[in-house]
């Protein structure tokens, strides 16, 4: 996953020049959210879930 990411990334930066770093902090703001978003509705002690010790 990572070889395609960069191999993107390589496309991206030929085609759109330095913008492309923009493209890329966008992009990583959003995953940011996401996660974020994954960890609020996935919330495991709303769900009543118990840690294994």
């Amino acid at each position: 996953m990572t070889v395609v990411a960069l191999l993107g990334f390589g496309v991206l930066a030929g085609t759109m020049g330095a913008g492309a770093f923009y493209v890329a902090a966008i992009l990583s703001a959003v995953g940011a959210v996401m996660v974020v978003i994954s960890l609020i509705v996935m919330n495991p002690k709303r769900e009543n879930a118990q840690a294994v010790i």
